[in-house]
């Protein structure tokens, strides 16, 4: 995914001219001639066949109903508009209320910028459970994820600077890292829970903004607003949202999986899967879309490519094979969503 952006819009076939024998070539001899000749014409039209268009190694399958596919449509359409929506915000209310209501034995202590709860808080009814749970947040150098989104629009970032060319420039970078397992209940429900690593961060410059956005598992907070993912029942597994903005535009690219959508598909996986601003092709995603059929947990696969058609449109596949066409709309996205963690 984080190589996508510099790889593609610009990719020009080679070989595509005749060669240079056919052009220089004054030998008088007639079967000399011809024979370059037609060597030469041979290589032509041979590099000349446009395989994405050709497309012969795809396998066609039954194709789906019309409904099916505005289904699908409406469905990633959805799933675009809300990827914005995002955010740190339900881990750090789940952590705060855990924090705030540490109970029946639990040791907190506070290692250097970590604050760890661990230990056993079971209450009577059983209903408080055990966990350990890391939070992190530091100043930073480097980070995964984000350094490779500088790095794709032409920037190199480290040692806290960023290059382009001769021309640098100070970075701050911020990151919030939870780690762990906790889980806390009263006699309400649900005070707050936090299982898997999550991951926010942010590096800036005069120039440009980088974040990073990676939810590993699930979180519920009592304190969550039925506004926030966490409140709407959302469940991210390792969803990854890198966002990178300059005077140039932006690209948010996204991997991984959400559960708990409404309506007729209920899960999305996106692979290599990205939506710009202000570059090429605004009007269509790139990478692979997946959503699954809440009726009976089939999946369907929804195959961008603006290099091919910036047509806003994509193959739908059922295990491999092509079963039709879904056209979107992409939204215009803000890609400098979040806020700092």
């Amino acid at each position: 995914m984080r190589r996508l952006w510099r790889a593609g819009w610009a990719c020009v076939a080679l070989g595509c001219t005749p060669g240079s024998d056919a052009v220089t070539d004054t030998d008088t001899d007639t079967d000399v001639v011809d024979t370059d000749v037609v060597d030469t014409d041979t290589d032509v039209d041979t590099d000349a066949v446009d395989t994405d268009v050709v497309d012969t190694d795809l396998v066609m399958g039954t194709p789906v109903d019309a409904g099916t596919e505005r289904s699908i449509g409406v469905a990633l359409e959805g799933v675009f508009a809300g990827l914005t929506t995002f955010d740190n915000e339900p881990v750090e209310l789940a952590w705060a209320a855990m924090r705030d209501r540490r109970i029946l034995g639990c040791n907190v202590y506070t290692p250097g910028d970590t604050i760890r709860l661990e230990g056993s808080c079971s209450a009577p009814d059983g209903r408080r459970t055990i966990g350990q749970l890391e939070r992190t947040y530091t100043g930073i150098v480097d980070v995964d994820g984000v350094s490779d989104a500088l790095r794709l629009r032409g920037r190199d970032f480290a040692n806290g600077r960023l290059s382009q060319g001769w021309a640098t420039e100070a970075v701050t970078g911020r990151e919030l890292y939870f780690f762990g397992m906790f889980y806390l209940a009263d006699d309400d429900g649900t005070v707050g829970r936090i299982n898997g690593t999550f991951d926010h961060v942010v590096v800036s410059a005069p120039s440009l903004s980088a974040r990073r956005l990676f939810l590993g598992g699930p979180v519920e907070a009592r304190d969550a607003g039925p506004t926030t993912w966490s409140g709407r029942g959302l469940v991210p597994q390792d969803l990854e949202i890198v966002a990178f903005s300059d005077a140039e535009g932006g690209v948010l690219q996204v991997s991984g999986s959400v559960g708990g959508l409404g309506g007729t598909y209920d899960t999305f996986t996106a692979t290599n899967g990205a939506i710009t601003r202000g570059m090429a092709c605004d009007t269509e995603p790139a990478g692979t879309w997946s959503v699954r059929r809440r009726a009976d947990a089939h999946w369907f696969d929804v195959v961008f490519n603006p290099e091919r058609a910036c047509d806003g449109c994509g193959r739908v596949m059922d295990a491999g094979a092509v079963v039709g066409t879904v056209c979107v709309t992409v939204p215009q996205l803000d890609t400098r969503w979040a806020e700092d963690p």
